[in-house]
C-alpha cells in the first residue's frame, strides 16, 4: 500500500509549529519533510522492527534538513541511541495492519451514513403520510377551534384598549445597550484562547497615558505578539503586559518631547557696552578694536 496516515492539519500540529520556531522554518515546510521521514520509516521498517541502525543524521541528509531528526527525538516523535533511531508507536500509524485498520474503519462509517440515510428517508415518508390523514381528519375540528380563539382574541384586544383609556402614561422601556465589539483580540497560551481589548478599556488607559496614542502602541504590542507562538501570554497576564508596553512607549515618547535644540549663539554686545567695561582710562579706538576681535 503505497500511501501513509496524515492529520490534513499537520502544519497547524504544536509540535510541528515548535519545530519549525526551532528551525526558522516555514511551518508548511516543515510538515513536508516531516511526511518525507514517515514514508522512509513505512517503506524501511516493520511493526516487529521499527529501527534503523544508522545514525539519526541520515534522516536530515535524506529529507535534505539539518536539525530535524534532533528536533523530532526532543518532541517523542523519534527515538535514538547509539548509532541508531526508532519510530516510536509505529504498529500503530504505519505499516499494513494499520491501514487495513484505517480502511475498515472508513468503510464501517460510511456504511452507518449509508444505512442512516435510508432509514431516515423512509421515516419520513412514513411519516408524511400518517401526518396528511391526521390533517385531513382534524381539519373541521381544527377550524371549530380556531373560530372559537379569534372570538376570544377580539374580546381581549377590546378589554386591553378600553383598559389603555384610563390607564396613566409610564415611560417607555428603554432599548437593550448593545455590546460593544472588542477593538483588538490577542492570542493566548492556555485557556480561554483569546483576550479582548475592549474600547471601554482604551479610553481608561488613554486617559492615563495622556498624549500617547494608545491604540497605535496596543496595535503595536498585536503585531508583536502575533508574530510568533512564543510570544503569547497568559489571559490573565495580558493587561499586565500591555501596561508595561505603554510604559515603556511613554517613556520614549516623553524623551523626544523634552528634547529640545541648543540654544542660539549670544549677540555679539554693543560698543556702548563694550566702551563702559574698558573704562575711562580707554580710548574709541581701543574699543572698536575690542568689538572686531569679537566680531570675529
Amino acid at each position: 500500500m503505497e500511501w501513509i496516515k496524515v492529520n490534513k492539519l499537520l502544519h497547524a500540529n504544536f509540535k510541528v509549529l515548535m519545530i519549525a520556531e526551532a528551525l526558522g522554518m516555514d511551518p508548511e515546510l516543515v510538515a513536508y519533510k516531516i511526511i518525507q521521514v514517515w514514508a522512509f520509516a513505512d517503506t524501511e521498517c516493520t511493526a516487529e522492527n521499527p529501527r534503523v541502525n544508522a545514525p539519526m543524521e541520515l534522516l536530515d541528509k535524506l529529507v535534505k534538513c539539518p536539525g530535524l531528526a534532533k528536533a523530532m527525538a526532543d518532541l517523542g516523535w523519534l527515538t535514538v541511541g547509539e548509532g541508531w533511531f526508532e519510530f516510536p508507536k509505529f504498529e500503530r500509524h504505519m505499516g499494513k495492519s494499520a491501514k487495513l485498520r484505517a480502511l475498515d474503519a472508513e468503510k464501517k462509517r460510511t456504511r452507518r451514513d449509508k444505512t442512516g440515510t435510508e432509514k431516515g428517508q423512509k421515516r419520513d415518508s412514513v411519516g408524511t403520510k400518517r401526518g396528511q390523514d391526521r390533517d385531513k381528519t382534524g381539519t373541521e375540528k381544527g377550524l371549530e377551534k380556531r373560530r372559537g380563539e379569534e372570538i376570544r382574541e377580539e374580546e381581549k384586544e377590546s378589554s386591553l384598549r378600553s383598559d389603555s383609556l384610563f390607564a396613566a402614561s409610564s415611560p417607555m422601556t428603554p432599548p437593550p445597550v448593545p455590546k460593544s465589539q472588542p477593538i483588538l483580540v490577542f492570542p493566548v497560551d492556555g485557556e480561554p484562547k483569546t483576550w479582548e481589548l475592549m474600547p471601554e478599556e482604551v479610553e481608561r488607559l488613554q486617559g492615563l497615558y495622556g498624549s500617547l496614542d494608545v491604540l497605535a502602541e496596543c496595535k503595536k504590542a498585536y503585531a508583536w505578539v502575533t508574530s510568533s507562538y512564543l510570544n503569547r501570554k497568559t489571559y490573565g497576564g495580558m493587561l499586565t503586559f500591555l501596561t508595561n508596553w505603554l510604559n515603556k512607549s511613554a517613556n520614549q515618547f516623553r524623551g523626544r518631547q523634552d528634547f529640545s535644540p541648543r540654544s542660539p549663539r549670544q549677540a555679539t554686545p554693543r560698543v556702548s557696552e563694550l566702551i563702559s567695561k574698558l573704562g575711562n582710562n580707554k580710548t574709541g579706538m581701543q574699543a572698536a578694536q575690542l568689538e572686531d576681535r569679537s566680531n570675529g
